[in-house]
C-alpha cells in the first residue's frame, strides 16, 4: 500500500502561491491574504519545513470524521464554506472558504471559534477569483471582507456543533481534469493579433486590461 502524507501549509503572517516538489501532497492553504509576492527567503522556508514535516514518522489509527458543508455566498465568499472535522486522538477541523485567500484577523477568529467547540482548525481557501478582483472596478475581497461571512461562519460552527462523527478510512484517487486559465485568453489574443487589423487588437487588448487592472494594488 502505497502511503501518501497530507501536508498543509498555513501563512504564519501572510502567504500566496508558491511552487514545491514533493512525492507528497502539499496544500497552498492560501488563509493569510496580502498584497505583494513572497520573496525568496520565505519560499525556501516554506520548503524547508515541507521537509521536516516529510522527515516525520507517522502511523496508522482509527480515525473519526464528519463532513459539513453550508451553500451560501456573499461579496467575497462564491459558492460555499465547508469542514472536515477528524478526530484520532486529536481533533482537527479542515475549513474552507470557496473564497480568494482569507483575512487574517478573520482567519484568526475562525481558529478561535473552532476551539471553542474542540477543534483544531486548518484554514483554507479554494483560491477562487471568479467573484472578485476579475472584473473592472470589482472588489478584492478575501474570505472576512464583508459582514456576511461571520453570519456564515456562525451558520458552520452551529452545524458542526450538531455533527456526528463516524469511523473512516482515507483513501485518493488521481483523474485528468481539463481546465481553462487566463493563460489560454493571452495566447488567444496573441494569435488573433497577428492576423487583425489595429482596431481589433485595441479592443481585443481592452477586454484582457478588464482582467488585470483590478489585480493592481491602488495606494
Amino acid at each position: 500500500m502505497t502511503k501518501k502524507g497530507l501536508i498543509f501549509v498555513s501563512g504564519k503572517n501572510r502567504i500566496d502561491d508558491f511552487e514545491v516538489e514533493s512525492e507528497n501532497f502539499i496544500v497552498d492553504c492560501h488563509n493569510a491574504n496580502f498584497y505583494g509576492n513572497l520573496s525568496h527567503e520565505e519560499i525556501e522556508e516554506i520548503r524547508n519545513l515541507i521537509r521536516i514535516a516529510e522527515e516525520k514518522e507517522t502511523e496508522f489509527v482509527e480515525a473519526k470524521s464528519a463532513f459539513i458543508k453550508v451553500y451560501a455566498g456573499s461579496e467575497s465568499i462564491v459558492n460555499y464554506i465547508s469542514a472536515i472535522l477528524l478526530d484520532y486522538g486529536e481533533k482537527f477541523a479542515i475549513v474552507v472558504f470557496d473564497s480568494n485567500n482569507v483575512d487574517l484577523s478573520f482567519r484568526r477568529k475562525v481558529e478561535q471559534e473552532f476551539a471553542r467547540i474542540g477543534f483544531k482548525a486548518v484554514v483554507c481557501s479554494t483560491d477562487n477569483h471568479s467573484k472578485t478582483g476579475v472584473k473592472l472596478r470589482e472588489a478584492y475581497k478575501p474570505a472576512g471582507g464583508c459582514e456576511k461571512d461571520y453570519e456564515l461562519l456562525e451558520a458552520l460552527l452551529e452545524k458542526c456543533r450538531l455533527a456526528k462523527l463516524e469511523k473512516c478510512d482515507f483513501m485518493y484517487s488521481e483523474n485528468r481534469v481539463k481546465v481553462k486559465v487566463l493563460g489560454d485568453v493571452l495566447k488567444i489574443f496573441e494569435n488573433v493579433s497577428e492576423k487583425s487589423d489595429r482596431y481589433i487588437r485595441i479592443f481585443l487588448l481592452l477586454i484582457i486590461l478588464n482582467f488585470f487592472i483590478p489585480l493592481v494594488k491602488i495606494i
